[in-house]
């Protein structure tokens, strides 16, 4: 068992080794000031999920269109703390998300699970997190 005296000499022979365990408390922090924008947006998804609304829009297919931007947007605030790398990551939660959110859909009155909202939140998050981690991201 190591004495404070010898903690202390060792820090001063190897202050690197000691600051490790701060830079890791600064990233995990980092990692959670990033991921609160995700968990902020699948909150909002879940209050407007349990919504009743009244009728659909006029236009065909715009709750498709709708769908694929909405997981669109979620798979690039979940590229924020998962990274470039792990694009593909991202898009799998925004999936799993999406199927989780239609079956919620399901008994929430006057809203239905719909196959093709799954597959258009599908389409969105793979299409959105691919190009933005492609093409947004700053190469490093």
């Amino acid at each position: 068992m190591e004495t404070p005296a010898s903690q202390i000499a060792n820090i001063m022979r190897n202050p690197i080794r000691e600051s490790v365990g701060r830079n890791t408390k600064y990233r995990i922090l980092n990692t959670i000031l990033k991921s609160l924008p995700a968990l902020l947006y699948t909150a909002l998804i879940f209050y407007m999920s349990s919504r009743s609304w009244p009728e659909a829009p006029e236009i065909r297919h715009i709750d498709k269109v709708i769908h694929f931007f909405e997981y669109g947007i979620l798979s690039i605030l979940l590229c924020l703390p998962l990274g470039k790398k792990n694009w593909l990551a991202a898009a799998i939660i925004a999936t799993l998300y999406g199927l989780i959110d239609e079956a919620h859909q399901y008994f929430v009155p006057g809203r239905n699970a719909a196959m093709g909202d799954a597959i258009a939140d599908c389409l969105g998050a793979f299409t959105s997190s691919y190009l933005w981690c492609k093409f947004v991201v700053r190469r490093k």
